[in-house]
């Protein structure tokens, strides 16, 4: 399936395509601890750093009071500022530190970027056209020396792993209301197909019944005649 085509998400429906595209969210998320695991392998003591408990991107965590359209909406603004931010990790490695491309760092940098801009792409199919305004990323790459930029580029890491985590809680919360709309909607038609039959049942036995009368009248005015 390309994951880059609104037809293989669309044609089976929203619910269909909210349950790809947290599928895809999974996959991302595994791929990103992957990423976060080789990175402190390369950098052995970024776990003995606190690290600032801030995010780096100041958007409104997702909240149950917000509409899911307007979770998406969020949750789209947010991933497109991720994508950016990785993208810029990666040329700062390439400047600072030569990191080489076959490596299997380098690999997995790749992977997880080009999956993020396939997520991007399918969650802004579920929002129905009306995509957000995005806000440039701060980049904090420069601020500071070369044991500053790898803390940043470990946080970066980070925020990428927790927004999607938060893709992964809105996309099966909408999957879950889109499934709970459909029960909802069978079962209404059931009843009114299950009414509609007893109308139907209740005519025609009016119909029996008054036919059955009027061969009754018949009779008895045949008897009178007859008297």
């Amino acid at each position: 399936m390309d994951l880059r085509s609104g037809r293989s998400l669309s044609a089976a429906g929203g619910s269909s395509a909210a349950c790809k595209t947290a599928e895809l969210a999974h996959l991302l998320q595994w791929e990103c601890t992957q990423l976060l695991e080789l990175y402190e392998m390369k950098e052995p003591f970024i776990l003995e750093v606190t690290l600032p408990e801030v995010h780096i991107i100041t958007l409104p965590q997702p909240s149950s009071d917000l509409s899911v359209d307007k979770q998406l909406s969020t949750m789209c603004s947010a991933l497109h500022q991720c994508l950016k931010l990785l993208e810029t990790v990666m040329c700062r490695e390439e400047e600072e530190f030569g990191i080489q491309e076959g490596g299997d760092y380098r690999k997995m940098q790749n992977t997880v970027k080009d999956r993020l801009g396939d997520l991007l792409h399918c969650m802004k199919l579920l929002t129905k056209g009306e995509l957000p305004s995005h806000t440039e990323p701060t980049d904090g790459s420069k601020n500071g020396n070369t044991f500053a930029l790898k803390i940043w580029i470990y946080r970066v890491l980070l925020e990428l792993k927790h927004w999607i985590k938060c893709a992964i809680v809105i996309l099966l919360n909408m999957q879950s209301l889109q499934e709970t709309k459909r029960r909802v909607t069978r079962k209404r038609g059931a009843r009114e197909m299950h009414g509609s039959e007893g109308e139907g049942g209740r005519e025609r036995v009016w119909r029996s019944t008054g036919r059955r009368s009027a061969m009754e009248g018949k009779v008895a005015k045949g008897r009178c005649k007859a008297k």
